[in-house]
């Protein structure tokens, strides 16, 4: 907790908050059938992070691929937030719902231009696996990177 916000699992009245965050802060869309499809797959795996006066400021979706790893689809933080830890925080939270659940392994995919995100994933531990050329709808590359959370 930064001092004044924390982060919380995420519930249905969260989806318009975080279809908002979503959409302004991503560059394509997505609708919020998308954000209830990964709240029903995985419940423990949709956060939000909110302030002490109730914003929210960022949010993150996550599903369990067929090989046991937790895939981070979605990770948005409002720009009025952006440097003050949320993101850092969203990711900390989902590494603790997976570890309590005997998750060993987290994936995520970034835009190849995207590289304050790609930087704060090192940091917290992700190493770049793979390129995925054109995998975002404008045709833009993606990178993924995978935190094998039985070695860190």
């Amino acid at each position: 907790m930064t001092g004044f916000m924390f982060t919380r699992r995420a519930g249905g009245a969260d989806v318009p908050s975080m279809y908002r965050i979503y959409n302004t802060n991503l560059n394509d869309y997505f609708a919020p059938e998308n954000i209830e499809f990964f709240m029903l797959q995985w419940p423990r795996g949709q956060l939000v992070a909110e302030t002490v006066t109730g914003a929210v400021a960022g949010a993150l979706s996550s599903y369990i691929l067929e090989d046991g790893t937790a895939s981070i689809a979605l990770l948005a933080v409002d720009a009025p937030f952006r440097g003050l830890g949320a993101g850092t925080m969203l990711m900390n939270a989902l590494r603790t719902e997976c570890i309590g659940e005997g998750i060993g392994r987290m994936q995520l995919e970034a835009r190849a231009t995207n590289l304050r995100a790609i930087a704060l994933y090192e940091r917290l531990g992700f190493r770049r696996t793979q390129v995925l050329p054109s995998l975002y709808s404008d045709g833009g590359d993606g990178i993924r990177l995978v935190l094998d959370l039985r070695r860190s």
